[in-house]
């Protein structure tokens, strides 16, 4: 059987929310990520918006009705955070303070043998969730 080769580019990441309405003012209003497909009730089981990142969609949706929301868990497998890259990570994170997004991890350069590694900074997201922003 030959192998098989695909050609990975990555369309979109999907957010799973407790609250649809906070976590979309959050991405959108406080992060300023420009809305592609407005907030709508999916099939009447959830609530879903498109969000425009740049080269990836961020998929925003709400837990399925009759569901309860599991907490944020940093033991769990999988993705670990979602990192967004941004001009002066001072200002954004003085911005975001302002918003009353958390800080968990002020700018700093992570300790690697790469001359070109960019300051980062960790932000809470609106379910408790590490967010990564890298300086450009």
């Amino acid at each position: 059987m030959d192998n098989i080769v695909i050609s990975a580019r990555i369309h979109h990441v999907a957010i799973q929310t407790a609250c649809f309405e906070r976590a979309f003012q959050f991405y959108h209003e406080i992060l300023g990520i420009r809305v592609a497909k407005e907030p709508f009730n999916y099939k009447g089981r959830r609530m879903l918006a498109w969000l425009d990142a740049g080269s990836v969609m961020i998929e925003l949706y709400s837990v399925k009705s009759g569901n309860s929301p599991q907490p944020y868990n940093d033991c769990r497998v999988g993705t670990d955070h979602i990192a967004f890259e941004v001009k002066n990570i001072e200002e954004v994170i003085i911005h975001l303070s302002e918003q009353g997004v958390k800080v968990l991890k002020q700018p700093f350069y992570p300790p690697t043998d790469d001359p070109d590694q960019p300051r980062v900074a960790f932000i809470e997201g609106p379910d408790g969730e590490e967010i990564e922003l890298r300086e450009f």
